[in-house]
């Protein structure tokens, strides 16, 4: 099984401000976010032919409940590595394990960060499936999961347009995807 060694990094932004606190667990009941959506972006792109991908998820998680935070801001990234990926990859799921670390920050402002060591699954379905433990930080030797469902989003050609090129090719690649989430969990 190939493996790709990345860094998946899931930031909440407070205001306009970016804040990585670090320390002991100060929340450890764990929580809920019932919604959550954004955008992944990949480079160069996915299309018929594998290829090593930077992936790049942004977004929003709100409804989290169970503990004293509120909302969230979501950053994901993912590294190219050794994994291969196609427009299949998505909807068919791929045997590759994509590993990373992550980084929470939750809100209200001021909140501890949370740290987490984690794996994501392309699982079929257009589903991956995120999941780790988290070592550091607000939830520490908690585990965060989470599905996102993605919707491909290929680039739009006027209408008219001789011969454009077919979704998923190497002239209309799939570089952006909306992405949703009906539970992204702490326990």
């Amino acid at each position: 099984m190939k493996r790709l060694a990345g860094f998946v990094a899931i930031v909440v932004v407070t205001g306009a401000a970016l804040s990585f606190g670090v320390g002991s667990a100060v929340a450890a009941g764990g929580t809920t976010c019932t919604t959550g959506s954004g955008q992944a972006k990949f480079s160069p792109g996915l299309s018929t032919t594998a290829s090593a991908e930077n992936i790049v998820v942004k977004g929003t998680l709100t409804g989290c409940t169970g503990g004293t935070f509120t909302d969230a801001a979501l950053l994901v990234h993912l590294p190219r590595g050794t994994a291969l990926l196609t427009c299949d990859s998505l909807s068919t799921g791929a045997p590759d394990l994509l590993s990373g670390r992550a980084v929470v920050q939750w809100l209200p402002a001021g909140s501890q960060s949370s740290m987490a060591t984690v794996t994501a699954t392309l699982s079929g379905a257009n589903t991956v499936h995120v999941t780790g433990v988290i070592t550091v930080g607000s939830f520490t030797g908690l585990t965060l999961t989470t599905d996102l469902t993605l919707t491909a989003q290929f680039k739009t050609f006027p209408p008219g347009l001789k011969n454009p090129p077919a979704a998923c090719s190497q002239k209309n690649r799939l570089k952006s995807a909306a992405f949703s989430t009906s539970s992204f969990v702490v326990a």
